[in-house]
């Protein structure tokens, strides 16, 4: 909650209030202080890390979850063929330590379903048959996130209808032909997933419920698709059954053809990060890199920094390098591009208080553009000093000589014009905010060619 700087983390039916204890860090710790009943309207959704007695958050968004999601309707479009009496036989094997799920995920045209199938004891002939459609933006599915989910949805049920059947303790284990999702499952029983990998909101709830059940699960790693291979009637019963739940998955995917709705995971324990109504499912480096370089994201830019001929302004390579720098000279240069450094001016807006917007050391209005280019003598100093350094970078780097004197003079003001002649674009502010033009590269290139 942005008012009043307090996280709120539901676990179970309390809910936990973490209060800050270091306002100076980018990144403050928050320690649990209190318990409550409810979250107040005015809190976003996050993401924590962190111990349960000091949590820190990935950052905050303005969407709320929506309340009327597919989630509120039977999960993922869950269908359980089955009997109550095959459910009260499965349970019945549990309680024995003999029940078994196989489950078995199915993936194709960037969309996955799963089956489960549940049995009192290798041999019987009473199955229970779930199957249900891979939760989250289709643009995460994978065939592992297809396999984890049937795993998941299969520990979902059991806890679901164990109290039902009177049966809350006992032995089930999971098979599964793909052992990337089985390990994913073990480590799930003793450790908890980290937020940086993938397919996060399938982990964090197979942890939490394996976490808290008093089932004792244990896995098997079963050979898929040996139809492929050999006939159906030469298989291991445990080959069998992984090709039948190859099958009913199969089936659930075809009977969706065409029509796939978009679920989204209900929330547990954990918090989450939304994003335009829907739940983030895992952070995609290359998504998130075409979203920035995208042609409407420069049309912004462009509009933004008043750009006239964008074909100057070489934004790839600035992309590069902005990626390699240090993270807070990125946070320092976003801000200062966008116009949100803590100037004068802006404390100014952003006060409840009358703040004075001039410059401490001129007494002229302070902007961003002040800032960089304020006459006081100590700022035209510093300002100075920086610039030699930057001098000295540049011919370290074997920087064209031409460019790094054209570079100096701009920043210096020693230079006649303000102006590119063959472009029109003012270059002494566009250098000043880290801007490369395009021909700066081309002379550098010559330069580098003519040393060779």
């Amino acid at each position: 909650d942005a008012e009043s700087n307090q996280l709120y983390r539901s676990q179970g039916t309390s809910i936990t209030v973490y209060t800050s204890s270091d306002n100076r860090t980018r990144r403050p710790r928050y320690i649990p202080t209190a318990a409550t009943d409810s979250i107040p309207d005015t809190a976003v959704p996050t993401t924590c890390f962190g111990q349960p007695m000091s949590i820190r958050h990935e950052g905050i968004t303005c969407v709320r979850p929506r309340r009327n999601s597919v989630v509120a309707q039977q999960w993922w479009n869950r269908r359980i063929l089955n009997t109550d009496k095959n459910l009260k036989k499965f349970f019945e094997g549990a309680s024995k330590g003999e029940a078994i799920i196989i489950c078995d995920g199915s993936y194709k045209e960037d969309w996955g379903t799963a089956a489960a199938i549940a049995i009192p004891h290798l041999d019987s002939l009473d199955p229970v048959i779930s199957v249900h459609i891979t939760p989250g933006d289709p643009k995460t599915h994978n065939p592992y996130r297809a396999e984890l989910a049937g795993i998941l949805a299969s520990v979902i049920m059991v806890e679901e209808l164990s109290e039902q059947f009177g049966v809350t303790t006992g032995t089930i284990t999971v098979a599964c032909d793909c052992d990337s999702a089985l390990n994913t499952y073990t480590d799930c029983k003793q450790y908890r997933p980290s937020s940086a990998k993938e397919h996060y909101d399938l982990k964090s709830q197979l942890h939490d419920l394996l976490k808290d059940s008093k089932f004792n699960w244990k896995s098997k790693q079963v050979a898929g698709h040996q139809d492929d291979h050999r006939p159906y009637n030469e298989l291991s019963i445990w080959e069998q059954w992984n090709v039948d739940a190859d099958y009913f998955a199969k089936m659930h995917w075809a009977s969706h053809q065409g029509e796939v709705p978009f679920y989204n995971l209900p929330t547990m324990n954990e918090v989450s990060i939304w994003f335009k109504l829907e739940r983030l499912t895992t952070w995609n480096d290359k998504e998130i890199y075409r979203r920035v370089f995208s042609n409407q994201a420069s049309a912004y830019w462009i509009k933004k920094m008043k750009i006239e001929v964008p074909r100057t302004i070489a934004f790839k390579e600035m992309g590069r390098s902005f990626k390699g720098m240090q993270i807070y000279k990125r946070l320092w240069l976003s801000k200062a591009l966008t116009e949100r450094l803590p100037t004068s001016s802006n404390v100014n807006k952003w006060s409840a208080e009358e703040v004075p917007d001039m410059c401490l050391q001129c007494g002229e209005r302070e902007d961003a553009v002040h800032a960089t280019w304020c006459e006081a003598p100590c700022a035209k100093s510093y300002r100075a000093e920086k610039i030699k350094k930057l001098e000295e970078f540049l011919q370290r780097q074997h920087t064209a000589p031409s460019l790094r004197k054209r570079i100096i003079n701009l920043l210096t003001g020693t230079t006649t014009t303000h102006t590119f002649s063959e472009d029109g674009v003012i270059l002494k502010e566009l250098v000043a905010q880290g801007l490369i033009l395009r021909s700066w590269i081309e002379a550098q290139q010559q330069y580098y060619t003519w040393l060779k």
